[in-house]
């Protein structure tokens, strides 16, 4: 394990088991560098990955500051799989298949107006997580692009893992919406939503490298479990 990775999972575990708490500022930087004997540029790299996946938030002058894991953070500056997703949360996320079939896209189900109709892969999924239902998602794989279907044992993992590792392809960039809804009835009976009447939906298109759409992608996910963040540069 290289040095860098070392002082991530450390640091991330002390997170997690409340030694640096939420709202808490990191040790400094020269501190964190004397105490794993690393240079700056190292522990930098670390602090980096922390900040990618949401634990920590780098603010100017102040230094590192603990954010709330207990979320499942989403970074809206990156295109994220679920096997990422999960493997930040200790594999504590599963999935269940509701549907998967061939289907023939109609623009009307995910309100985009520039979307054309065209055969593709229909997948919708819901994701537990400390057996809860939190997570449903709605996903339509152009198969213009994706060409044949998804392999069964990929549906409960990675469907990025294969479209990029087995099929070769280059997902690039995604134009996102986020908002607050009413459930609607589909989503109240999948979710455990309890006493919520809100959810926080997440409405995606996905395009490939040579900018053609390639999947759209709609998530209704528990707001006590929702937490987006995302890093700007001036």
């Amino acid at each position: 394990m290289k040095k860098f990775e070392f002082i991530y999972s450390d640091i991330k575990n002390r997170i997690e088991m409340g030694e640096y708490s939420v709202g808490t500022f990191l040790p400094k930087e020269n501190d964190l560098a004397d105490y794993y004997s690393v240079s700056r540029e190292t522990l930098r790299k670390s602090q980096n990955k922390l900040e990618y996946e949401g634990y920590i938030k780098k603010i100017h002058g102040q230094g590192a500051k603990v954010l709330d894991f207990s979320k499942l953070a989403i970074n809206t500056s990156t295109i994220t799989s679920f096997s990422q997703l999960s493997n930040r949360y200790n594999g504590e996320l599963q999935t269940k298949v509701l549907k998967h079939r061939t289907d023939y896209l109609n623009p009307d189900d995910f309100g985009y107006d520039d979307v054309k109709e065209a055969p593709g892969i229909s997948l919708e999924r819901v994701r537990t997580w400390k057996n809860e239902a939190v997570l449903f998602d709605k996903d339509f794989f152009l198969l213009s692009e994706i060409v044949d279907d998804i392999p069964e044992e990929y549906l409960l993992t990675s469907v990025y893992d294969y479209f990029e590792k087995v099929k070769g392809l280059k997902i690039s960039f995604a134009q996102k919406d986020i908002t607050i809804e009413k459930p609607t009835k589909e989503v109240q009976l999948l979710l455990d939503l309890g006493q919520d009447t809100h959810v926080a939906v997440t409405r995606s298109k996905v395009f490939l490298e040579n900018a053609n759409l390639f999947q759209i992608h709609e998530a209704y996910q528990k707001v006590d479990t929702f937490h987006i963040f995302d890093i700007a540069h001036r």
